[in-house]
């Protein structure tokens, strides 16, 4: 039975709470500040009103394009979380894959806020040393269940010596555990995608709530109903915070008041503080020298370039490669002269495609370096560019047709390459090795053969390749036609 009167709800008849959510917040973190300040006014308005409230993260605070998280390996984002009022937090591909189940155990020792990922696993089957997962939160005498689902990857796990569940293999029994511990509500909070998200709940019963995210672009305004779940999703890059609140009907808790909250226009100081702290430790770390160059390597879109085969030269050493080839569209600016520093690379490379290889025979190469020359002037949203940019290489230069720009001849090393036996190993990043599909270089079997190093971005190639070979130079002008 329900009851309110005088704006104040009687949470120990009905059963009340009031769940905020945030996910993805990536090239947004920035903006938690002003995210939280919503959070934190919502809360104390709802403290006086005697509803007890909850504020999970979906995963994925971890971006490599913010250098205050990435340079701290994700500490700054979970520091802002922590700040922020966050109660539980699932650990996302991004803030797993990227530095592995160790820096994720360093994480939970350094910030008191629960990190969860139910289908994580080490060698003996047991979550990630850190993880709290299954949760039970007591919010005025309500016991909430939490788990947290991460998107599969297993090969990618297999590089850290772990592995990964299915995530239907894991909610039954997350479920039974939290029903067993005495939770009355129980929250999923998946980085999984709403569409898998969706066909999860279909499968399994049980969970009462479901915080969906990795799928950026589909906010939910208001709840998707899948049996007696509810489904909400906040979108991404701390756009909006999601809120819900959650009321026991009879056997079942229904929702009311859902609602997507834009952020404040003042940022929480709590917040905004610990964001400058790690802001001006990563401006100290951009200011680091890691190598110097001896000429400037000069930058163009639309020909073979002087940085493009630098950074080719570091992605074939990168992969143990014969020749590398790269988009122009990855490169931001060029190398100058003189002592290099971290901000340096950063402007050259500051996108988070990953360095890989595929071994290729002559006439494979020869369809790719064609199908690259062929998009250059196509959009290239995986890199967030209008223009995918000319190929740039560091050993290989090829031949036109100057009336069809049909391919005639290639070269390695200035000798020719004849459609023989013969086997390269050729090195490049997720973009042209397979990851968008709109840009198929590579024929799909051909392409499933490709390794990428997904533990990794281009720059950072490029910083150990700096560091190596410095003074770099003279600058590069061997790849192309």
């Amino acid at each position: 039975m329900k009851e309110e009167r005088a704006g104040c709800y009687d949470h120990d008849i009905v059963g009340r709470i009031t769940v905020f959510y945030t996910a993805d917040l990536h090239e947004g973190l920035p903006q938690l500040a002003k995210a939280a300040s919503v959070i934190r006014a919502e809360r104390a308005r709802l403290a006086d009103r005697r509803v007890p409230t909850l504020y999970v993260d979906a995963g994925d605070s971890s971006d490599p394009l913010v250098p205050a998280s990435d340079l701290s390996r994700g500490s700054a984002n979970f520091a802002m979380l922590q700040a922020a009022g966050c109660d539980a937090a699932t650990v996302g591909e991004g803030d797993a894959m990227r530095w592995g189940p160790q820096n994720v155990t360093r994480l939970s020792k350094e910030v008191s806020l629960p990190l969860m990922g139910s289908n994580l696993l080490d060698e003996q089957g047991a979550v990630w040393a850190g993880l709290s997962d299954p949760l039970i939160l007591e919010r005025d005498g309500l016991k909430v269940g939490l788990f947290g689902l991460t998107v599969p990857y297993p090969s990618v796990y297999a590089l850290f010596g772990c592995w990964q569940a299915e995530p239907e293999q894991v909610v039954a029994e997350r479920v039974g555990t939290l029903r067993e511990r005495g939770a009355e509500v129980v929250v999923c909070v998946s980085h999984c995608g709403l569409p898998a998200d969706i066909e999860l709940l279909r499968k399994h019963r049980g969970v009462d709530l479901l915080v969906s995210s990795h799928t950026h672009d589909t906010p939910i305004v208001g709840t998707v109903n899948v049996g007696a779940a509810l489904v909400v999703h906040p979108g991404a890059e701390a756009e909006a915070v999601g809120r819900i609140d959650l009321v026991r009907d009879g056997g079942r808790w229904r929702a009311e008041n859902v609602q997507l909250l834009p952020p404040a226009t003042v940022a929480d100081e709590v917040v905004e503080a610990e964001w400058l702290r790690w802001e001006r430790r990563a401006e100290e770390l951009m200011a680091e020298p890691i190598g110097s160059a001896s000429d400037r390597f000069p930058l163009s879109q639309e020909s073979p370039c002087a940085v493009g085969a630098l950074v080719c030269a570091a992605l074939r050493e990168w992969t143990g490669a014969d020749a590398a080839v790269l988009f122009a569209g990855h490169l931001r600016d060029e190398l100058p002269a003189g002592e290099i520093c971290r901000r340096d690379v950063w402007s050259v490379v500051p996108g988070t495609a990953s360095p890989g290889a595929a071994e290729l025979d002559v006439q494979e190469l020869r369809q790719m370096v064609q199908r690259a020359l062929d998009l250059r002037h196509e959009p290239a949203r995986a890199i967030q560019r209008e223009h995918a940019g000319y190929l740039q290489s560091d050993r290989l230069r090829w031949e036109l047709d100057e009336g069809t720009e049909q391919i005639t001849a290639i070269y390695l090393d200035g000798q020719p390459l004849r459609d023989d036996a013969r086997r390269l190993k050729i090195a490049s990043t997720d973009l042209e090795l397979g990851l968008a599909r709109r840009f198929q270089l590579l024929d799909p079997a051909t392409a499933e053969r490709a390794e990428i190093d997904v533990r990794a971005v281009l720059r950072e190639a490029l910083e150990r390749y700096l560091a190596g070979h410095s003074p770099a130079g003279p600058p590069y002008t061997g790849s192309g036609r």
